[in-house]
């Protein structure tokens, strides 16, 4: 009895010591101090505050398209955003590996206030879990990623409805940074992941996607732009609505092609039916 009461605490205390080794020693070998790194770290102000603006690295892949309505000049967009920047208070220097956290660690750091201009709703995903990531490399270098589904403004010109061309705009701003604190300017790899390349719409092509960067005389604020240009497709419409009004007045044309003679017993044939039907209706005062 005494043995195994013995032989019990040589396996507890080996099991704590394996735990101890493993909770601690293996994690700080590489794993910097998340706490020593927020230490002092105030969320509230940009990094490099006092000194040059923040570069904002902007980046959009379009997941989908899900509707654009004339009636309501607007269309409906699901877009991964990311934007990168770098803030050198949270760099670390004794290891060369990429942190990947989750959302619980957005709400501690600092972010650029990014919004869409003509947008008028939006909404983050979080099913299951939020959809927003960071990843923190060693020299302070942040990626921020969100998942966004935004109900964006479109002003479109019908004139020429169904054979109309449309220019729908996706316009990114900082809401209260002017240039002098924010600099956005698009990724490296913007031009390859549109996502707009992939997408097939029932109503429309799109034709072309440019990307364009400029600054608002009102304050300087600098704002990103991606247009993406719309032709109808016709195919659609000829089938639908120009090829009957096409044989409606074709068959109209029948009428033309009828001799005088085949009128005249028509007229014959008809005329005292006519007039009995006539008859009958002022008789019996049927109105």
């Amino acid at each position: 009895m005494l043995f195994d009461a013995r032989f019990l605490c040589f396996i507890l205390a080996m099991l704590s010591d394996i735990g101890d080794y493993v909770g601690t020693d293996i994690e700080i070998s590489w794993l910097p101090n998340l706490d020593d790194l927020m230490k002092g770290y105030a969320r509230n102000f940009r990094p490099g505050i006092g000194g040059p603006p923040v570069n904002v690295a902007m980046a959009i892949e379009v997941a989908s398209i899900d509707h654009i309505s004339e009636a309501n000049m607007e269309y409906t967009m699901t877009v991964f955003l990311r934007q990168s920047w770098r803030d050198d208070r949270l760099s670390y220097n004794h290891t060369n590996k990429t942190l990947g956290l989750d959302s619980r660690f957005v709400d501690k750091l600092w972010l650029p206030d990014t919004f869409i201009v003509n947008a008028k709703s939006a909404w983050f995903h979080d099913v299951t879990v939020e959809n927003k990531l960071i990843r923190l490399q060693p020299d302070g270098v942040i990626l921020y990623s969100s998942r966004i589904t935004s109900t964006v403004a479109c002003d479109m010109d019908l004139t020429k409805y169904p054979m109309d061309e449309q220019e729908c705009m996706l316009d990114l701003e900082s809401y209260g940074y002017s240039s002098e604190d924010i600099v956005y300017h698009w990724s490296e790899s913007q031009k390859h992941i549109h996502g707009l390349d992939k997408l097939e719409l029932s109503q429309f092509t799109i034709t072309d996607y440019p990307t364009v960067v400029f600054t608002l005389n009102s304050g300087r604020f600098p704002r990103l732009s991606l247009r993406f240009q719309l032709r109808r497709n016709r195919g659609v419409y000829i089938i639908q609505s120009y090829m009957p009004s096409i044989l409606l007045v074709a068959m109209s044309w029948v009428s033309f092609w009828i001799s005088q003679s085949a009128l005249t017993v028509s007229k014959m044939y008809t005329s005292p039916y006519v007039c009995v039907c006539r008859y009958i209706i002022l008789y019996f005062k049927i109105y």
